[in-house]
């Protein structure tokens, strides 16, 4: 849900114009990259498509979390299966994360590149 919302945000924001990006920066927010109509478009649809991969990763964490919940509601904890629910899931996360840094990359240029990574950190899932 929180994505979700996330994501609107973002929409919403690619539209606003800012004066001083730096000092008006919100989350999320890329409009201080001035992306051309072209690259507007595409990033619409790497969000779009980074969106999915949130539904399911979401799927699959709360999998992942029901598991744990039955390891550790068993009469022996299993160490290695909650070692490797658990990494499988960061290692997906990981992916989608990679996935969407890599798509995004491509559409920017080394300046706009330059300019957002700053921000990398408010991009990432946690």
């Amino acid at each position: 849900m929180r994505f979700i919302v996330l994501i609107a945000l973002l929409f919403t924001l690619l539209a606003a114009d800012h004066d001083d990006h730096r000092e008006h920066h919100m989350p999320m927010d890329i409009s201080y990259l001035d992306l051309t109509p072209q690259q507007h478009e595409r990033v619409e649809k790497i969000a779009r498509d980074y969106r999915k991969a949130h539904h399911r990763l979401n799927r699959l964490e709360a999998q992942t979390r029901d598991s744990v919940r039955a390891l550790f509601e068993a009469e022996r904890f299993d160490r290695t299966k909650f070692l490797e629910l658990t990494t499988a899931l960061q290692n997906e996360n990981d992916k989608v994360q990679a996935d969407f840094f890599e798509a995004l990359h491509a559409v920017l240029t080394p300046m706009q590149r330059k300019r957002f990574t700053p921000y990398l950190e408010e991009w990432e899932r946690d």
